[in-house]
């Protein structure tokens, strides 16, 4: 299934570390299928990141539903 639209991280909660860190949000989705069919949620995430060479990066990622 294609997917056009847009992701918004809303309701934001970080936690830094020195080494790690992790945000956790609702991701609010909304677009429209190949189909012509409208696509709206609110899905809570998790991001995991670990500290690389002086830059952050994502080493995890988790979606699920209420």
């Amino acid at each position: 299934m294609g997917f056009q639209g847009s992701l918004v991280a809303d309701d934001r909660r970080m936690v830094e570390g020195s080494e790690m860190g992790y945000l956790v949000c609702i991701e609010r989705t909304s677009g429209m299928t190949q189909a012509g069919e409208a696509i709206q949620c609110d899905i809570p995430a998790t991001t995991v990141f670990r500290k690389e060479n002086g830059h952050w990066r994502a080493v995890h990622h988790h979606t699920d539903r209420f």
